[in-house]
């Protein structure tokens, strides 16, 4: 996806509807940093298989771009309330995985342009035998409170 393609997130309002998001993902150019394991990215408990088929993901150096409808209304301020997962299923050849940077992005109703809603530089290895292990929280799920309105959290606040 082009730096051209998207805009700031800070342009929507948290009420706004998403329909549609993409998970960007960078495996690393270091040594034996590619897998053939698979590899989901979550909302909230809801794996989506990061996959193209009949192609060799995750290879070393490689960016790869994942698009997925939202599988419930889910609006700003519910995605800054979500726990963001990222899991290697560790099975197969070459079962770890070294990831460079994670880019999520969301798509709202209406035109189509996607919004750069986060980043995460240098996840590292997801790897049975790595001390992290298979699982990484990109961001800590938040529990709604009754009557309570929230804005979006800023980038520097966001759990890594």
């Amino acid at each position: 996806m082009d730096d051209a393609e998207w805009r700031a997130l800070d342009d929507l309002s948290i009420d706004e509807v998403l329909v549609e998001f993409v998970v960007s993902v960078d495996t690393s150019a270091i040594d034996e940093a590619g897998t053939d394991s698979n590899i989901f990215f979550g909302i909230d408990g809801v794996e989506f298989l990061l996959d193209h088929p009949d192609y060799n993901d995750f290879e070393r150096g490689d960016r790869d771009h994942y698009h997925f409808a939202f599988v419930r209304e889910m609006t700003v301020d519910d995605l800054n309330r979500a726990q963001l997962t990222l899991r290697n299923e560790g099975d197969g050849r070459n079962a770890g995985w070294y990831c460079a940077r994670v880019r999520l992005f969301a798509q709202p109703e209406g035109p189509a342009c996607m919004y750069l809603y986060e980043e995460w530089k240098d996840v590292g290895w997801l790897a049975r035998d790595g001390d992290a292990g298979l699982l990484r929280v990109l961001q800590v799920g938040v529990a709604p409170q009754a009557g309570a309105s929230h804005a979006p959290r800023s980038s520097s606040s966001k759990q890594r």
